[in-house]
């Protein structure tokens, strides 16, 4: 008899995990007020940054 009480609790309490984990996934998340500046930031230094090509050999000795 505990143990189908145990048991019980235990689905109740993992149903609320569920349920709270998949509130936290549909909210919507506010993005701080730079976001857009650090996406443009990032995406023009991963343009301009330097091929494997030109530092690579610089790296090795050659």
């Amino acid at each position: 008899m505990n143990g189908e009480i145990a048991a019980m609790l235990a689905r109740a309490r993992m149903h609320e995990l569920h349920a709270e984990a998949d509130r936290h996934r549909r909210c919507r998340r506010s993005r701080p007020a730079g976001s857009a500046v650090h996406r443009w930031y990032a995406r023009l230094w991963w343009a301009a940054r330097p091929r494997a090509a030109v530092w690579a050999p610089a790296l090795l000795g050659n």
